[in-house]
């Protein structure tokens, strides 16, 4: 018996033709603008990530000057596509410690984690720190329990995801690319 995939039935619940990607009003077709302010592809040098254009998802580009940085990037910009960052308050401190095989690894879990802070505990973050202590990475955020009366959340992140996350060493620090689920 042949399945259809999701994508398919997706396409029949929004009536839309196989093959088709669903537009829903004000969802941006990929190349579109993705965010107001931030053009697919562009670089933000004052938030240090771009979003990149993807089948499905969000994929997201991350640089910082060293990995501690780069590490810290990642877990701002998660935050940054849930809600507009500059109106969270660094009112409370949280810290969490990860150990992974690999630069890929160690990032996954991060960020996995991080989400679990919003997912579990409703705490948005406003700043990341990391520290690298062999095969350990430390990450300290300050932020505040979501309020939906003072933040206006833009998306739901379901999970990231481990499938294509890249991180690489270039002229002037790191750069890494990962897809989040929405």
């Amino acid at each position: 018996m042949r399945r259809s995939g999701i994508r398919s039935e997706r396409a029949k619940v929004a009536n839309v033709a196989p093959g088709k990607s669903p537009r829903e009003p004000g969802v941006p077709e990929s190349g579109d603008s993705m965010l107001p302010y931030l053009r697919s592809g562009a670089l933000s040098q004052t938030r240090g990530f771009r979003l990149l254009p993807h089948t499905a998802d969000i994929r997201v580009e991350v640089r910082g000057k060293n990995l501690a940085g780069l590490y810290a990037a990642g877990v701002e910009a998660l935050f940054s596509l849930m809600v507009d960052r500059r109106s969270v308050r660094a009112a409370a401190a949280r810290s969490f410690t990860v150990s992974g095989n690999d630069p890929e690894e160690r990032l996954f879990l991060l960020l996995r984690e991080a989400l679990l802070l919003f997912s579990l505990d409703g705490f948005l973050v406003r700043t990341a720190r990391a520290t690298i202590k062999n095969t350990d990475v430390e990450m300290k955020v300050s932020g505040e329990p979501f309020d939906p009366s003072r933040h206006a959340a833009s998306r739901e992140i379901k999970a990231v995801t481990a499938h294509g996350m890249t991180v690489r060493r270039v002229p002037g620090g790191c750069v890494a690319r990962f897809i989040v689920d929405v």
